[in-house]
């Protein structure tokens, strides 16, 4: 999606980052189309200004295809077979928006014990011989 704002600065070509459910706003700046109003990061900025009292929730992008490979712009790994999904929006704007797909030493970096700890990641499952005995059971169980 991209910015619905008419005036946007950048001639409607921008990305929308954040969404804005409230009708009265949508209305007031897009009279021509309902709510949700989708606007890029400026543009919320510029809505905000005007009344801060304005709530933007932030939006992630559709994935296009399921990466089978590091999309970490600077991943320096040998290794470059994804092995998790980010969805948090921190590591989305690395991605235009969208769910990340990182290699084990990117997810390693990106999600350390600093920082990360707070984002969804969806990972592949552990080889069920690598896991205590109760869950190795559960998980056999529910394969078969």
């Amino acid at each position: 999606m991209t910015c619905q704002i008419e005036e946007c600065d950048g001639d409607g070509s921008n990305d929308a980052c954040k969404v804005c459910l409230d009708h009265s706003v949508c209305l007031g700046v897009n009279p021509d189309n309902p709510p949700p109003l989708y606007v890029c990061g400026e543009c919320a900025e510029d809505i905000r200004r005007g009344n801060n009292l304005v709530e933007f929730f932030d939006i992630l992008m559709p994935m296009h295809q399921v990466s089978a490979t590091c999309e970490n712009r600077n991943c320096r790994s040998n290794e470059k077979n994804s092995v998790a999904t980010c969805y948090s929006v921190e590591c989305a704007s690395y991605n235009s928006q969208r769910p990340i797909r990182y290699c084990h030493q990117c997810l390693n970096i990106r999600h350390n014990n600093r920082r990360g700890i707070d984002h969804t990641v969806h990972s592949t499952v552990d080889s069920p011989w690598n896991m205590e005995p109760q869950m190795q059971n559960f998980t056999i169980e529910a394969i078969i």
